[in-house]
């Protein structure tokens, strides 16, 4: 596999300096356009859409931080990820505190990275520098083509923008490894970077491994599934041959780090437990299995921002990016299988390895999806997504250069990667920078911190964003959801959120549901004297999770409710 940097310009029509500084400069513009957009959102409008799912790496980075623990002793954890989001944010941790600041720099950072290891990724299989800068832009606002979707790549780091920006890393570095002359038969001319290369991949897979077998779903098993296949299927080479044998070097180093990953586990997380994910790491009942398989459709084209309901007119702009988004998700399914079926006329192998790599995270999602207790959340299938973008934009550049037909199907196909690219931009950049910031989570936060409020509880979805959103200055624990009085919720909070403060004011914040609920409860506090004020805020509509209104009760206690 080569890297070919084969410049735009003919010999002769531009001056060669002008040539190479349009070479690097038309890249970066591309580049520019996708990660620019992303980039913008993350910094301005994403904190109008924060939820409380948003803080999760926050949280964690905050718990290592106070604790001096990787995981810490003190803290409910939903998932536990040693390697993650957690490392980007502690620095900022460090500098800003827990607050929406040090949230946004993270965020930012990571978005960087996902930038850089998806070009590497590019470069590593053989793109130029324009169809890897297009390769990322056109990924990275693919992958924001729904509120949910941004959510899940750009609010917050967790197993799915995680796994994918790992399966770009690790792919990229094998493909560099295992590329034509990259590893000589003879032990004297190897060089040394490839080695440097494959103590990377080892240490790298074992740090990747030890963020669980979600992660290791998004990784290990679709790199060794390519590696494999690819070399299986290549009918011109005896599978005993010296040039496999690199290749079963770099799978044992896959599978021996991925196994020492593993067992570091235990070790790293010392019994400390992860709810979130222990309870979907499970099958779901036979009887939901039907049901799980057939939501799939719905699931895919709602995660790439179709919204349709009976009614709704053809003719309109909405319909319009509804069809766009209709059609490219049966082109995103249908394009990997059409590849497929070409297999042998793939010269790439790096472009085999990635083929292979996308059906095996597939497989492995759409089972989860299915038998387990995944079918019910559209964003599962982000993984999914974005290896079938990755592989369909790497699949066009590929037969753009090949003969008449083939060409021709490979341009189409990708304009029309730029055009579902074209329709989140143009919402993107349509966005407001204050976007949200009336809203119910963001008014909340100002009028307890101007009323001196420090401690007190609500649910989980209000209680962890107004934390984060009054820069820690109003510390909310969570309580649970549908109770007739408050019960305590000890999921991502520090372990000694209900204890006792320095203070002799707690407040108690409700939406109109759980007030209405907990009617017959907070009439006995009045009685006993322990509500010392109460007051309402009223704030644009929200409607999240059941919860509908646009009033929240707040009543502030004279001791701790617990």
């Amino acid at each position: 596999m080569t890297n070919e940097n084969t410049p735009l310009w003919g010999e002769g029509r531009i001056p060669e300096k002008l040539k190479n500084i349009l070479d690097v400069v038309l890249p970066l513009l591309i580049l520019v356009v996708g990660a620019g957009l992303v980039l913008y959102y993350i910094i301005w409008p994403a904190a109008g859409y924060m939820t409380s799912d948003s803080t999760d790496s926050l949280r964690w980075a905050e718990a290592t931080y106070e604790s001096g623990q990787l995981v810490s002793d003190n803290f409910y954890y939903a998932a536990i990820l040693p390697f993650g989001g957690n490392l980007l944010f502690l620095p900022f941790i460090a500098l800003f505190g827990y607050s929406l600041a040090a949230q946004i720099s993270g965020l930012a950072v990571f978005a960087l990275l996902f930038a850089a290891a998806l070009y590497y990724l590019a470069t590593g299989i053989g793109l130029n520098r324009y169809s890897s800068a297009g390769l990322v832009a056109v990924f990275m606002l693919i992958m924001s083509s729904s509120a949910k979707l941004r959510e899940i790549m750009w609010e917050h780091v967790f197993y799915y923008n995680l796994g994918l920006l790992f399966f770009c890393f690790g792919f990229g570095l094998a493909c560099r490894i295992l590329r034509e002359g990259g590893f000589l038969q003879k032990a004297g001319q190897r060089s040394i970077s490839d080695w440097v290369r494959l103590a990377v991949l080892f240490v790298f897979i074992v740090l990747a491994a030890t963020d669980g077998l979600q992660t290791l779903i998004c990784l290990t098993l679709p790199l060794v599934c390519g590696i494999f296949a690819e070399r299986l299927f290549d009918a011109g080479e005896r599978i005993a041959s010296k040039k496999n044998l690199m290749t079963l070097v770099v799978l044992a180093t896959v599978v021996v780090a991925s196994t020492i990953g593993l067992a570091l586990i235990g070790v790293i997380s010392h019994g400390v437990s992860a709810g979130y994910a222990e309870a979907y790491s499970a099958y779901s009942a036979m009887s939901s299995w039907t049901d799980n398989f057939l939501g799939f459709p719905v699931n895919w084209f709602s995660l790439l921002g179709v919204s349709v309901s009976a009614g709704d007119p053809l003719v309109s702009l909405d319909s319009i990016y509804n069809m766009v988004g209709i059609f490219g998700g049966l082109m995103l399914l249908v394009a990997p299988v059409v590849l497929l079926c070409r297999y042998n006329k793939i010269t790439n192998p790096a472009i085999k390895i990635l083929l292979v790599g996308h059906f095996a995270v597939s497989a492995f999602i759409l089972f989860a999806v299915t038998f387990g207790k995944l079918g019910g959340a559209n964003w599962r299938l982000t993984p999914m997504l974005g290896t079938s973008v990755m592989l369909s934009f790497v699949a066009a550049i590929d037969l753009i250069k090949q003969k008449k037909v083939a060409a021709r199907v490979g341009a189409l196909l990708l304009a029309a990667l730029i055009v579902m690219a074209a329709v989140p931009a143009m919402k993107i950049a349509a966005m407001p920078p204050d976007y949200g910031r009336e809203n119910s989570w963001h008014v909340a936060a100002r009028e307890l911190e101007g009323r001196g409020l420090e401690y007190g509880y609500a649910n989980f979805w209000w209680a962890e964003l107004i934390t984060m959103l009054s820069d820690g200055k109003v510390r909310v624990a969570n309580i649970a959801a549908g109770q007739p009085k408050p019960v305590p919720y000890r999921y991502q909070v520090p372990k000694d959120s209900f204890d006792d403060k320095d203070t002799d004011r707690y407040f108690l914040l409700l939406t109109e549901s759980e007030n209405a609920a907990m009617a017959s409860w907070l009439s006995a506090q009045r009685y006993a004297g322990k509500i010392v004020e109460e007051f309402t805020i009223e704030s644009e509509p929200y409607n999240l999770r059941g919860y509908v209104g646009k009033l929240l009760y707040v009543y502030v206690f004279s001791e701790n409710l617990f």
